[in-house]
């Protein structure tokens, strides 16, 4: 895994910006403990170590930011239009290309490092059964071959000018730039969470990176990141 690499170097010392990037991994994984399929030859997988001046509350809105930057860089290298999905994913054509894990060391009142880790499917190849029909490579949509290293220059500036604004600026831009890009905002979704679902409609997110979430009594709740499922509701 490159987030376990890189948090092991960010314990050691690393600095920000420090890049680990591997052609496969052997023990890549998702959020929630999921298992994140690694392929010799056929995705981009990396972490970037970042040690931003913030405090450990503010560090959430920072998988939005990195979601945005990897939305643009695809956007710019590929002229393709991502969706991207709360908290942490990308789509295309309604399945899954790319995911997105933060890692954070910290103390109750500084971040001692965060890791962000990006998966890309990039190129075709035969999927596990079980995300067979929710995953989908960027060659499936393009229909030519990419150049991974092209595409890891343009992401890797991308994520350096997203985390720098969202340090420097806040939340604001942020917002923005990921409502532009909003899948499932204002239509009716589900949330699976651990302690039941929760049916309503996704209007926004809030200055935490929470999804607000509103029911049909018309009470509004704002949904953490790490502890919830999205999907359209059918």
């Amino acid at each position: 895994s490159t987030n376990g690499e890189a948090f092991q170097g960010g314990l050691a010392g690393a600095p920000h910006g420090a890049v680990w990037v591997t052609d496969h991994q052997t023990g890549g994984r998702g959020r929630r403990g999921r298992t994140w399929f690694s392929p010799p030859g056929v995705g981009l997988y990396l972490s970037v170590l970042l040690r931003p001046a913030l405090a450990p509350t503010a560090a959430p809105p920072l998988t939005l930011a990195c979601a945005v930057a990897v939305a643009e860089a695809l956007e710019r290298t590929l002229d393709l239009s991502p969706a991207v999905k709360w908290p942490n994913d990308l789509l295309l054509e309604g399945r899954k290309c790319c995911g997105i894990l933060l890692e954070m060391n910290a103390e109750p009142e500084r971040i001692g490092f965060i890791v962000a880790g990006v998966g890309l499917n990039v190129r075709r190849t035969v999927l596990p059964s079980e995300v067979a029909d929710t995953a989908i490579a960027l060659e499936s949509v393009t229909d030519a071959p990419l150049q991974r290293p092209q595409l890891l220059a343009n992401l890797l500036r991308a994520l350096g000018r997203w985390v720098d604004r969202y340090v420097t600026e806040g939340m604001a831009p942020v917002r923005a730039a990921w409502r532009e890009r909003a899948a499932f905002l204002g239509e009716p979704v589900t949330i699976f969470a651990p302690n039941g679902e929760l049916h309503g409609v996704a209007e926004d997110v809030d200055d935490t990176g929470a999804l607000q979430v509103r029911d049909a009594a018309g009470t509004l709740h704002p949904v953490l990141a790490g502890d919830v499922s999205l999907r359209p509701r059918t």
